[in-house]
């Protein structure tokens, strides 16, 4: 697993850091309690990806096309991945 840190400017102007992981990234058993399907399908702007926010605990909206330089990538400790079977 992945963690990226990296910058983005948010539509109002503000600056946000953020350490997500990326949706395809996550276990999916994680994801299986996480996301419900509910039939509908959201289909997000250019540039915009859905990630797992690590501070927020939360699904939030990466902006790539707004990012303030590149993403850090950092690889995750198999400890660490282990933290998502308690959220």
């Amino acid at each position: 697993m992945n963690i990226y840190t990296g910058t983005f400017i948010k539509t109002n102007g503000d600056v946000r850091t953020m350490r997500f992981v990326r949706v395809p990234d996550l276990p999916k058993t994680f994801l299986a309690g996480k996301i419900k399907n509910t039939g509908k399908s959201s289909t997000l702007k250019e540039g915009k990806e859905l990630v797992w926010d690590l501070d927020k605990n939360n699904f939030r909206i990466f902006d790539w096309g707004s990012a303030v330089g590149e993403p850090l990538c950092e690889a995750a400790e198999e400890s660490f991945t282990k933290t998502f079977d308690s959220i």
